[in-house]
């Protein structure tokens, strides 16, 4: 007599958790490193992968952006599209988790203020968005 086989289906209904470390790293309730879920995780993610330099990352020499060291460059459309350009490859290769829906940066020349806002959602949750803005 054959043994039947056993059929193992694949569901949707279990998502996996996102659990990360909040970023920036500041004294709080439960220390100072505090636990992020879900959106707050990637968020925060993404606002790290902004702000680190390329190079800055102990054997990681290719995470993080070039994003902070042309504040006080000439802000043009094609520069702009250079940075966009930057951070979704970052973003594809650094934060897989994060699915971009849009990349926005704005000057301010009086203040050599740049602002990055990110819209994206997550393959678990794709009707949500999210947007976080980076300011340097």
């Amino acid at each position: 007599m054959i043994a039947p086989q056993r059929i193992d289906f694949l569901t949707t209904s279990k998502l996996t958790p996102i659990i990360g470390i909040g970023f920036p790293v500041v004294s709080g309730t439960g220390g100072y490193f505090t636990a992020t879920q879900g959106l707050t995780t990637i968020s925060s993610s993404l606002k790290q992968l902004i702000l680190t330099n390329k190079g800055e990352r102990v054997m990681m020499p290719d995470f993080g952006t070039t994003i902070r060291s042309s504040l006080f460059s000439l802000m043009d459309e094609t520069r702009r599209r250079e940075m966009k350009e930057e951070i979704q490859s970052a973003v594809a290769s650094y934060e897989p988790r994060a699915i971009l829906k849009s990349v926005e940066i704005s000057f301010e020349d009086s203040q050599h203020q740049l602002t990055i806002s990110i819209a994206f959602s997550t393959a678990e949750d794709m009707s949500t968005t999210q947007i976080v803005e980076v300011i340097i």
